[in-house]
């Protein structure tokens, strides 16, 4: 039995690395917004 994938409308999730998660860890802490940690990461806002 085949499975098929729709690949034209799939989108490419990247994971954060563990080093990325400690540092928002961090700043979170250091009250900083999501989107500030977003804009220092290189990451999108929702990802935070």
């Amino acid at each position: 039995m085949s499975q098929s994938h729709c690949t034209t409308t799939s989108r490419r999730f990247k994971h954060i690395t563990v080093k990325e998660r400690y540092q928002i860890e961090i700043l979170l802490k250091e009250k900083k917004r999501p989107s500030e940690i977003a804009r220092l990461l290189g990451k999108h806002k929702r990802t935070i």
